[in-house]
């Protein structure tokens, strides 16, 4: 896979059942998934570059998303 495909996320978005919205980051695709939930209080920013390090260590997909409330996942964040 080239590395532009591997440091070109993805957005995405998930519902949840009780409205909110979880939005976030995918880096490629893979037979496993790796997702990153950051602690309260900061957005999946806090990950700098660990996406792409492991998307490229371990060639499987990796998700960072924002916990609702924060950053993307802020209602009218996206």
């Amino acid at each position: 896979m080239s590395d532009r495909a591997i440091l070109s996320p993805q957005a995405i978005e998930w519902s949840l059942p009780q409205g909110q919205i979880i939005r976030g980051y995918r880096w490629g695709k893979g037979p496993d998934t790796g997702i990153l939930l950051h602690e309260p209080g900061v957005d999946l920013d806090a990950w700098t570059t660990l996406p792409v390090k492991i998307r490229r260590r371990l060639e499987s997909e990796t998700v960072a998303v924002d916990l609702p409330g924060l950053g993307l996942s802020f209602p009218g964040g996206g």
